[in-house]
This record gives C-alpha cells, sequence and structure tokens, in this order.
C-alpha cells in the first residue's frame, strides 16, 4: 500500500466518530501547530477541511516573528495570578502590566480568541474536545499560552503576568518545567465581596440568575483548584497572598510593592 494511500485511509470526515477519539487525537489532528515542541503557528486550506481532508497547513507564519531563533523558553519570567471570581486577577493583571511594562495574558480570553482565529468548522472540534466542564484539557490550553508567549517573546518581551492561570497542578507542572515562574499571586476575597463585584453590572431578573449561576460554578471551581494547588509543595513554594477585598488602589499598592522587590523586573 502506497503512502498516499495510507494517508487517505486515515482521513476522516470532520464529525464522523470524533466525539469517541481521545481529546489529545483531536486536538492533533485538529491544531497540530498548538501540541508541537516548536508551537509553530499556521494558517488552513478550510476548503480541503470542508472536503474531509482534515486540516492542511498552508503557511508557515513563524518566519515572520523578529528574532525567532534567538528565542529561549528559560528567558521568560512568569507571574501567575489566582482568586475567585470577583477578586480583581484581570484589574490586577492589566494594572502591573501597564505600570510595570508586562505581558498579560488572560487564559481565559486566550481560548475565547480560538473562536475568532480558527475556521468555524475547526473551532467546533475544538468545542468537541473540551472536557464536560466546559474546559479544554490542561495540555491544549497551556500549549495556547506557550504560543502566546512565544510570539511576545519574538518582539522582545520576556516577563508575562497570566491571570487565571492555573487551575490545576498538572497546569502549573506544564508551565514551572518550561519557563521561570518567580510569583503566583493569590488573591484574597471573601465570597460576599467576590459575589458583590461579580454581580455589580445592570442586567435582567433572568441575566442575574444566569449569570449567579455562573458565578457560583466558578466560585465552587476556585475552590477546588485553591485546595488542589495550595497542598502542592513546588507551588505553595512561590505563592503570595494578597488581599483581595480591599478596593483597588490599597491592594494595588501591595501588589506592585511585591512584585518590584523580587528585583527581576526589567528597568
Amino acid at each position: 500500500m502506497s503512502s498516499q494511500q495510507t494517508r487517505g485511509n486515515q482521513t476522516q470526515e470532520p464529525n464522523n466518530g470524533a466525539t469517541n477519539a481521545p481529546s489529545s487525537y483531536r486536538m492533533s489532528q485538529l491544531l497540530p501547530d498548538l501540541l508541537s515542541p516548536t508551537r509553530e503557528t499556521r494558517t488552513y486550506d478550510e476548503g480541503a477541511f470542508l472536503r474531509g481532508h482534515g486540516l492542511v497547513p498552508v503557511t508557515d507564519l513563524t518566519s515572520m516573528l523578529p528574532c525567532h531563533a534567538s528565542i529561549h523558553d528559560s528567558d521568560a519570567k512568569i507571574i501567575l495570578i489566582i482568586g475567585g471570581p470577583g477578586a480583581g486577577k484581570s484589574t490586577v493583571a492589566a494594572s502591573l502590566a501597564a505600570e510595570l511594562n508586562l505581558v498579560h495574558i488572560d487564559a481565559a480570553a486566550v481560548v475565547r480568541r480560538l473562536a475568532v482565529t480558527a475556521r468555524q468548522p475547526a473551532w467546533r472540534t475544538v468545542c468537541d474536545s473540551m472536557e464536560a466542564s466546559g474546559t479544554l484539557p490542561s495540555a491544549v490550553l497551556v500549549n495556547v499560552i506557550r504560543l502566546e508567549i512565544f510570539r511576545n517573546q519574538g518582539f522582545g518581551q520576556n516577563v508575562f503576568v497570566i491571570d487565571g492561570f492555573p487551575h490545576t497542578r498538572e497546569e502549573f507542572d506544564l508551565v514551572n518545567q518550561t519557563y521561570d515562574v518567580k510569583m503566583a499571586l493569590h488573591l484574597l476575597a471573601t465570597p460576599d465581596t467576590m459575589e458583590k463585584r461579580y454581580m455589580q453590572i445592570k442586567m435582567t431578573f433572568q441575566e442575574g440568575e444566569r449569570r449567579l449561576a455562573k458565578f457560583n460554578h466558578l466560585k465552587l471551581r476556585y475552590f477546588a483548584s485553591l485546595a488542589e494547588l495550595t497542598g502542592y509543595e513546588k507551588f505553595s513554594s512561590v505563592m503570595v497572598n494578597a488581599s483581595g477585598d480591599a478596593e483597588f488602589p490599597e491592594s494595588w499598592s501591595y501588589v506592585k510593592s511585591v512584585v518590584e522587590v523580587s528585583g527581576w523586573i526589567p528597568d
């Protein structure tokens, strides 16, 4: 049997048996660049995909990144920010990035952006690869984040603040074994404070019910993640607690001072 015939026999229709395949297999077929050690960025031939021939890389965009050959994972320094819904993770992360010239990576926004950057049929397969909870498998999420880091390193950025990440020991290990994780800021806030902030936007009664249900889901996920992470010595050794209950100016000044005295923020 020729190699061409073999490849043809391996090709399946996009939805043919996809739900029964392991997540890592489906994702490697869908977006091989996300699981590639070289983190290559590619575009895809949608016409070929719709004809059932899988996703065919047609353009390698890695060469468009300046000085990509000199990029080293070990040069990247990482600040992680965890906390419950409404604890102020994104606010603190964005402020750190703006004032100290860091790169802010919002883990949830990176996943949402896949819906825009990926071809629509491909995005449906991404959704199919998600766990029952609606989250991407750890290995896929980490590789999406790594791609964001790689892109920014190409433009001379080497200090990153990632909010809403990690959720598990596995996610932390996958990042920690590749990059220099300097700090994990944990924003402590009471459930009442988190709920008040999360629910403060204007909404109808029905929207309020849905948002409250989402808040409760995220809160439970946060406490489960916190128990797993704080019981892990590798994570707890870099964790710094900060108040998420205080209003922004007070909590921000403390967080900023913690980061500044670390001594590794570039001038």
